[in-house]
């Protein structure tokens, strides 16, 4: 595993769950629905978190839903995406890493393309805004 990263293949988790969401009405519904089929296919299916575009489209999701139905501003959803992913570096201290690997938690890697996706989301959620 390298540390390429394919925007295509997170834009196409992104379309996957808002299409297989595409029934639930209003939009702030949908992203919702979205968020919890990209979260539920990353839980199922990518248990050690090593799928980072999948990552990132769940980030994206979350933080577009959230700022889209009004639940979180625009300044808190960008402090929250800026600080979450260097927030999980603690998780790799040492004592820390062993007690979340013997409860089976696990979380993806810190990456600035969640980053980016997550500010996206951000963005695209306000301009989504009613």
């Amino acid at each position: 595993m390298g540390w390429s990263f394919d925007d295509a293949k997170t834009q196409g988790y992104i379309d996957k769950a808002m299409s297989e969401n595409s029934s639930y009405k209003p939009l702030s519904n949908q992203l919702q629905m979205a968020w919890g089929w990209l979260y539920q296919k990353r839980d199922k299916e990518d248990p050690k978190g090593d799928d980072r575009e999948l990552a990132a489209a769940e980030h994206y999701m979350y933080a577009r839903w959230q700022v889209c139905s009004g639940e979180t501003n625009v300044a808190v959803m960008t402090f929250l995406t800026l600080g979450y992913d260097p927030a999980k570096l603690v998780g790799y201290l040492p004592t820390i890493f062993i007690i979340r690997k013997l409860a089976g938690h696990s979380w993806s890697r810190p990456s600035t393309d969640s980053l980016k996706w997550g500010m996206k989301g951000t963005v695209d959620g306000q301009r989504d805004r009613p």
